[in-house]
């Protein structure tokens, strides 16, 4: 684990051992890990934790944009009657302050949209999902999915810069507008179906994932049918009105 990704995971852990109580009263204490000594993985902005309860994860993250990504798409399968089968289910989000501690000032984490914030301005996401697995003999299955996203990914960093750069509105739209068209064609094979229609899904309600690598992709079970699907939705990015 990095410097970085150790400092960011001794905050979640003392936020959730100083707050365990409460957090219990909302989640239920099956929720809550037992033991966050060994996260199942780290990543920029945070670590995802083992809980009691069976097929269920905690990740604590600090990424603005994946907590507000979350609180829009659990609303959003609340009104559809579910997620997209390409994203891990959501069932839980608690956001508050970071407690950060006072030596800590001074330092600062970049955000998607190009933002700098200082550590002690920053928000803790606790989020609650489905567990996603990765087996090795199952990495095949995975590495294609991967690929056959490349055409999103190469008209989504077309549109991400020049959101990001400032290009004119126009220019933003005629973007986003090809990226659409792209992801309303047929899904390249049966294997990346799921993930090219949560894609679809987010982008025509004006969200962008642009954090779309292999380690952000797992499996879970569909219909007892292992499917690979979206794992960490992070470093969103709100999209401006089509013009």
């Amino acid at each position: 684990m990095l410097a970085s990704q150790w400092r960011l995971s001794s905050w979640i852990v003392a936020y959730v051992r100083a707050h365990e109580g409460e957090l219990a009263e909302v989640v239920g204490p099956r929720r809550i890990p037992p033991s966050m000594d060994a996260p199942l993985g780290c990543g920029v902005f945070g670590c995802v934790y083992p809980t009691r309860e069976p097929g269920i994860v905690m990740k604590g993250t600090f990424d603005q944009s994946e907590g507000e990504f979350v609180a829009k798409a659990v609303a959003w399968a609340q009104e559809d009657g579910g997620f997209p089968a390409g994203i891990v289910r959501y069932d839980a989000l608690i956001d508050a302050p970071a407690e950060v501690p006072p030596e800590s000032a001074g330092r600062f984490l970049r955000a998607i949209d190009g933002t700098v914030r200082a550590y002690d301005q920053l928000r803790l996401y606790l989020l609650w999902r489905e567990e996603a697995f990765f087996e090795p003999e199952m990495a095949d299955k995975v590495d294609q999915v991967f690929s056959e996203l490349t055409p999103y990914d190469e008209r989504m960093t077309f549109l991400h810069e020049a959101i990001v750069t400032g290009e004119p509105p126009a220019v933003v739209s005629e973007l986003r507008a090809r990226l659409e068209l792209l992801l309303e064609l047929e899904a390249p094979s049966r294997q990346s179906k799921p993930v090219w229609e949560a894609l679809r899904y987010y982008t025509e309600r004006g969200l962008l994932i642009t954090d779309l690598h292999d380690e952000n992709l797992g499996l879970v079970y569909r219909d007892f049918v292992p499917v690979c699907v979206i794992t960490d939705p992070g470093r969103v990015l709100t999209l401006p009105p089509l013009g």
